[in-house]
């Protein structure tokens, strides 16, 4: 006869092993797939009318328009430029304006090759300097609206929308600002040149 712990474990054993396979024989049945229909054409069917297809050996009308909801246009090439020139301008705001004084300027660095020459010789300036602050200041920074103001073949201006947590040394603060993004199409290519907050 075994003792009572041994029985105990072999019994606690036996019903975690159980619960374990009753778990996965759930997880196994509830990630199966509906079969999806079958487009292939039987050797009695030779032509369906465009928008059929066939669905159990059965010609199912298929419509372009499912759960009541039209599919969105095609965006054209030039609508297509335009969204990356506004996330362009996004990135552009987030990344240079979300910073810490323990980070060594890296909010400057990380935007570089998003900006023309002329504007980073302006941001750059201070990764020359080695300053360190005694006090923390860190500024995390969110936009949450582009609006393409002009476009140009070469050139457009983007207004952005941005909420900021500050946070100096512990206390946060959240400030809601708007600023411009002005961006030039250089060999190909969109870049920042100029930024400004709105006074």
């Amino acid at each position: 006869m075994l003792p009572l712990r041994t029985r105990i474990f072999i019994i606690i054993s036996l019903v975690v092993l159980v619960v374990l396979g009753i778990s996965v024989l759930v997880s196994v049945l509830s990630n199966r797939e509906p079969s999806a229909p079958t487009t292939e054409t039987p050797d009695s069917v030779v032509d369906l009318p465009a928008g059929t297809v066939l669905y159990n050996g059965a010609p199912v009308v298929v419509s372009p328009i499912e759960n009541g909801l039209t599919p969105p246009p095609a965006l054209t090439t030039l609508e297509a430029e335009q969204n990356s020139v506004r996330q362009l301008a996004r990135i552009f705001t987030i990344r240079y304006n979300s910073y810490s004084t323990d980070a060594n300027y890296q909010n400057i660095r990380e935007v570089q090759s998003l900006v023309t020459d002329n504007l980073w010789a302006q941001i750059s300036k201070p990764l020359a300097g080695n300053s360190v602050s005694a006090n923390f200041l860190g500024v995390t920074t969110n936009v949450i609206g582009t609006e393409l103001l002009s476009w140009g073949s070469d050139v457009a201006v983007v207004a952005v929308k941005t909420t900021s947590v500050q946070d100096k040394n512990g206390v946060e603060s959240n400030l809601a600002r708007s600023g411009t993004v002005n961006l030039v199409k250089t060999d190909g290519q969109w870049l920042v040149d100029k930024f400004a907050w709105e006074k």
